[in-house]
């Protein structure tokens, strides 16, 4: 894949460029750095948690989606896993999208348990759920407020990947959301 450069500065995963400072953790498409979000997922599997996976994804003006982080194995039935070690994530004003996948189309809640998932950026909750088929997209702005905590503006897209009658339409909602509170 090529891309074009621009004058707007673009990131790129921190995997691919070289860091000059400790706490870089992105960097623009010259190989500067730039202080990135620290995201992270916590997972409450249900009872078949093989079915579970996920990926966090980041597209910058103009360039393809990246997929940037993906989740580890999950084994353990009705648990609730720790947080993930800090991902970095794009900087803010960037957009993420947490795909999360259930390979038997039945989502992690509520008829074969009561699993869910939690995303964070910079410790605070910003997306929740575990409702839903085959997969559920939520896309997210890195934003900051005055506090320096996290807010989002979401798009939520779910889609079923098992067939579907021609009956059956698809629709996209938009909704604004604040932090979780603690």
């Amino acid at each position: 894949p090529t891309s074009t450069v621009s004058t707007a500065a673009t990131t790129v995963p921190p995997s691919l460029c070289s860091p000059t400072i400790d706490d870089c953790c992105w960097c623009d498409n010259s190989g500067s750095c730039r202080l990135g979000s620290q995201l992270s997922v916590q997972i409450k599997t249900d009872h078949y948690p093989l079915e579970t996976k996920w990926e966090l994804w980041h597209a910058a003006a103009g360039m393809s989606a990246i997929k940037f982080h993906d989740s580890p194995p999950y084994v353990n039935p009705n648990t609730t896993y720790p947080l993930t070690s800090p991902i970095c994530g794009p900087p803010v004003g960037h957009q993420v999208d947490f795909v999360i996948y259930d390979s038997h189309g039945d989502g992690m809640c509520c008829s074969a348990g009561h699993g869910s998932y939690t995303v964070f950026v910079d410790s605070t909750p910003v997306l929740h759920g575990g409702e839903f088929q085959s997969s559920e997209t939520k896309s997210f702005t890195i934003a900051s407020t005055a506090s320096g905590a996290a807010s989002t503006t979401s798009t939520v897209v779910t889609t079923a990947t098992t067939p579907v009658p021609p009956s059956t339409t698809s629709s996209t909602k938009t909704v604004s959301t604040t932090p979780i509170a603690s």
